[in-house]
């Protein structure tokens, strides 16, 4: 973890670098700001049962992308590339199935409104057209 979050550090740089970050958090708990930290006998994690994120969100509504509102609500989330300009290697990998995923909800949503011919047809052109020129 803590090499993935430092990366061109050494390990003993990387590990004090999360022990102080670890240690930040545990002081924020003063401040009535909670940081789900799990950590026991070496090991360090977050409780992801406490933690909202829109990509798993995101990924919801993806893998539910047969219902119309589900795709609206994913298309309304993406907000551009994941972690843009962040120097991890694995990002690329995040950002090409994100903005795939988007682009495929943009088409659904483009077919099934240019059949009812609404106002809304034209709005996910305009983003899927603007996606897939990027």
């Amino acid at each position: 973890m803590a090499e993935t979050i430092w990366p061109g550090r050494s390990e003993s740089q990387a590990m004090c670098n999360l022990y102080k970050t670890l240690e930040w958090f545990k002081n924020l708990r003063q401040k009535d700001i909670d940081i789900p930290i799990i950590s026991k006998r070496g090991t360090i994690g977050l409780d992801s049962r406490q933690i909202y994120s829109d990509l798993w969100e995101f990924d919801t509504h993806y893998y539910n992308r047969s219902q119309l509102q589900n795709c609206q609500r994913a298309v309304e989330l993406y907000t551009g590339s994941v972690l843009s300009g962040a120097p991890y290697d694995w990002i690329a990998a995040y950002e090409a199935y994100y903005e795939l995923s988007c682009a495929e909800m943009l088409e659904l949503l483009s077919q099934q409104l240019e059949k009812d011919k609404t106002g809304q047809f034209n709005f996910y052109q305009r983003k899927l057209k603007i996606l897939t020129e990027t």
